[in-house]
């Protein structure tokens, strides 16, 4: 059979950067599970076009929540042709019942033991609904081959996984309700095998925790300090009590981490379940991780319970006091089958479910202290910060599983300052229109695809339009204040020319001081070569003239005498 294995876009009318993505992993690894007898073909939407007339037997969809509705699109296109869909990932691993509406079947969780399973039963025509093994072994080696020059991104950074699984229950997070609270691990080994095998040098460790699990973190970091290569990962703040875990970090290799801050209002650090809960200790954790070489990326949330418009600035002012160079700034996305979803949804505050504003830059609910205009228009606080700003990853949220990687992309993907996702209109009701799209989940499938607004061609470039124009805006602002910037230090430099002349100056006129003095003392001395010469001369006239008369005095004597 040939097999297609895709991870669709948000939307196909804006697509991310190449080179600030990070190759699939997920993708890779379904294929590395496949059966060799199977042709295996991956197609990553974001970086190339998908032709829907592809001959093939099996398209497996890996999709998260945020791009759940082109999934949808897509695979009633693929079904309309007459191939069999299999759906997997967050989105569906979450709300299979929805999934189930637009594909021949589901894979619940993790690929790893159902996967072959799946392949076999399309292949006979037996195909189920439904295939879940909770939490599989991760003790077999499935070999994915050399990863490094498939579809490069930024930096060509080979992305890894070690472990599964967060024993933390944070009610903005669903990777307990997907991996388990068990953190469960690949053996050292084939971790350290599928590196050598990869043929890259810089890695990102895709595990939610690099540290979960500290006697895990030290024999991986141990076995890959071998290997020479630079990494980057994930991990909780409490990284920083095991002294020796971060110098066998940094000893590995490790030149980044992103720490999932969250919060530095003291009032929602008492209420989440965090390792280190005082803002000031988290201040002394950043420094300790900078002393040994390691970059501190932070991710922050707004719009917590307990946020007001006060804490953008708190939070600004904590970022600059403990010189954090780069953060990723979030909107509270209640994602479903978290509890804060579920929360949201009794309390009537959700303002929308079309999934496609579930991307942690929009704000679908309704804040407490505040309207969703200003939570959604935090980055206005920092007119002049441009933050290395991003998505999440994704796995804060919901982790990647096997199959369901097509957003962690959206770790390195940067974007400026207000360009996060237009505010979702507030949705009184099932299937009512408020001037923007309906509500997801309330409306009829269509038969062979989703339903839900599309977006016009004319709508897309208009919003595409106001978009380059704000970026336009926004560069030719910090062209000007480049310009500004060296206007100010060519005006610097020429004072300084200018103090460096009069320096010169002052230099010249000491030269000449010292030159008149020099004359003066050859004068002084040319007078006094003079008098000595005068002095000289009286001298020899004395001795010669004593010379000429002490003959005639001594004459002189002797006739006297006699």
């Amino acid at each position: 059979m040939k097999i297609l294995l895709v991870s669709p876009c948000k939307d196909p009318g804006f697509k991310k950067p190449k080179y600030l993505m990070i190759p699939q992993l997920a993708l890779h690894l379904i294929a590395g599970l496949t059966p060799p007898e199977h042709e295996v073909r991956i197609l990553e939407e974001e970086i190339e076009e998908i032709d829907l007339e592809e001959e093939c037997d099996l398209v497996g969809i890996s999709c998260m929540t945020s791009n759940a509705f082109r999934a949808y699109e897509l695979a009633g296109e693929y079904r309309r042709r007459g191939r069999t869909v299999v759906l997997g990932g967050v989105h569906p691993t979450l709300l299979p019942d929805e999934a189930l509406r637009y594909a021949d079947a589901v894979v619940v969780g993790e690929a790893e033991g159902v996967w072959e399973q799946v392949v076999a039963d399309v292949q006979a025509r037996k195909v189920q609904r439904v295939y879940h093994q909770p939490h599989p072994s991760l003790e077999r080696y499935v070999s994915m081959g050399n990863r490094r020059n498939t579809k490069k991104r930024l930096f060509d950074v080979v992305p890894v996984m070690t472990t599964r699984g967060c024993p933390y229950n944070c009610d903005f997070c669903c990777v307990h309700d997907i991996f388990g609270r068990k953190i469960r691990h690949l053996p050292v080994g084939n971790v350290v095998r599928d590196i050598e095998e990869s043929g890259g040098k810089i890695f990102i460790f895709l595990d939610d925790n690099i540290i979960g699990d500290p006697g895990y973190a030290k024999q991986l970091f141990q076995a890959i300090k071998p290997l020479k290569i630079k990494w980057v990962g994930q991990a909780s703040v409490s990284f920083i009590k095991d002294e020796e875990m971060m110098r066998l970090a940094s000893q590995s290799g490790c030149k980044g981490l992103f720490f999932g801050l969250e919060s530095v209002s003291q009032i929602q650090l008492n209420r989440m379940r965090k390792a280190i809960k005082d803002v000031d200790k988290i201040g002394e954790a950043v420094r300790k991780v900078k002393d040994f070489g390691i970059y501190f990326h932070a991710s922050m949330i707004f719009g917590f319970d307990s946020d007001t418009k006060d804490t953008f600035a708190e939070t600004l002012d904590f970022l600059e006091k403990n010189w954090i160079s780069s953060a990723s700034i979030n909107v509270l996305t209640p994602y479903p089958g978290t509890e804060v979803f579920r929360s949201f949804k009794e309390q009537g505050r959700l303002l929308s479910q079309d999934w496609r504003y579930y991307d942690h830059s929009t704000v679908v609910y309704q804040p407490k202290n505040m309207t969703p205009f200003e939570l959604q228009g935090y980055e206005a606080v920092y007119p002049d910060v441009v933050f290395a700003s991003a998505p999440a990853p994704p796995s804060r949220f919901s982790s990647p599983a096997p199959g369901n990687e097509p957003g962690f992309s959206g770790r390195l993907q940067a974007r400026a300052p207000g360009a996060s996702g237009a505010c979702c209109p507030v949705v009184p009701g099932p299937g009512k229109r408020v001037g923007g799209p309906e509500r997801f989940s309330t409306a009829k499938p269509a038969i062979g695809g989703p339903t839900g607004p599309r977006f016009s061609q004319s709508r897309r470039k208009s919003r595409k339009l106001k978009e380059d124009l704000s970026m336009l805006i926004k560069h030719l602002l910090y062209l000007v204040n480049v310009l500004v910037r060296a206007f100010e230090g060519a005006i610097g430099w020429v004072m300084g020319v200018m103090e460096s002349l009069r320096l010169i100056r002052g230099c010249r006129m000491i030269v000449i001081s010292f030159l008149q003095i020099f004359r003066a003392v050859d004068r002084l001395l040319l007078v006094g070569k003079r008098y000595l010469e005068q002095v000289r001369g009286t001298l020899r006239y004395r001795l010669y003239f004593e010379s000429v008369t002490r003959p005639m005095r001594a004459r002189y004597k002797q006739l006297k005498r006699g």
